[in-house]
Parts: C-alpha cells; structure tokens; sequence
C-alpha cells in the first residue's frame, strides 16, 4: 500500500481549502451583485439576516430565466405560500443535469421584511434522511434585469 507522505496531504489540505475559499468568494460577489441588482424589499441587511440565517453551505450556480407553471398544484412533499410554481427555462443543460435541475420546481415563498412589507424567492429543497432538521436545496432570487440569482444551499 502507497502512502501519502506528509507533503503530499498537506498540498491535498491545501488544494481543498483553496477550492472552498473560491466557492465562498463566488457566492459572496454573487450575493453583493445582488445586494446592488436584486429585488428586495427594505434595508437589504434585514433581507440578508432573513434570508441567509441559518445557511451553512452555499454555493453559486448562475443566473437564470423562469416559467411559470399555471397548471401545477404542488403536492403533499411540496407546497407553495402563495400557490405558484415555477421552472428553470434556460440554465445550461450541463448544469441542470449536474445539478438535479432538469425536473426541479419550484415553489414560491415569501419573507416578511417588516410588519406590512415582504419579498417573494424561489426555493426548490429537500430533507436529509438521516435528520428531519436538515435541508438542502436551491433558491432563486429575483433580479431587476427579470433574471433570477440560483445558489444551493444547506442548513
């Protein structure tokens, strides 16, 4: 058996650090591209605390279209606030497919910004097995150029 030598796991710890420091880095341009395009309601630090919160992983995916699915009613695992749901109409099919995107809808849901005033997101999310606390999934953020910002999360 070939093991590694002390060099060698260090560059391995080295080439991971730096793969998540450029995650992270993305995701945060990506966040302040939208603090400063997005679609939100009030001060973007209450939207952020809301949104965010809670989040332990998070990572970039792009910038997308969406289409409104009139016809979609949801279902017991999958139920929308405002009882509309949509899909990714344009994201790279690579990448839909990479990402477990290809079917995915999603439902809209809201957060309350201040007592008379809320924002709506997108969100597509599914719980581990192993833990009923834990959800993973995609939020899509509306953009005032009608694009959506999508990350994937976890919490």
């Amino acid at each position: 058996m070939n093991s590694m030598t002390e060099e060698e796991l260090e560059k391995g710890f080295d080439d991971i650090y730096e793969s998540q420091r450029r995650i992270e880095d993305e995701f945060q341009k990506a966040k302040q591209l939208f603090k400063e395009k997005g679609i939100y309601k009030g001060d973007f630090s209450e939207f952020e605390r809301k949104m965010f919160c809670g989040i332990l992983y998070s990572q970039h995916i792009g910038y997308v279209n969406v289409e409104f699915l009139p016809n979609e009613r949801g279902s017991f695992y999958r139920r929308s606030i405002t009882g509309r749901y949509f899909k990714i109409s344009d994201l790279d099919n690579g990448i839909k497919e990479k990402e477990g995107l290809n079917n995915a809808i999603f439902s809209e849901e809201i957060i309350d910004v201040t007592d008379d005033d809320y924002c709506t997101y997108l969100v597509y999310l599914w719980r581990s097995f192993e833990d009923n606390y834990n959800y993973e999934g995609y939020i899509l953020l509306p953009m005032k150029d009608g694009k959506y910002w999508c990350f994937y999360y976890q919490c």
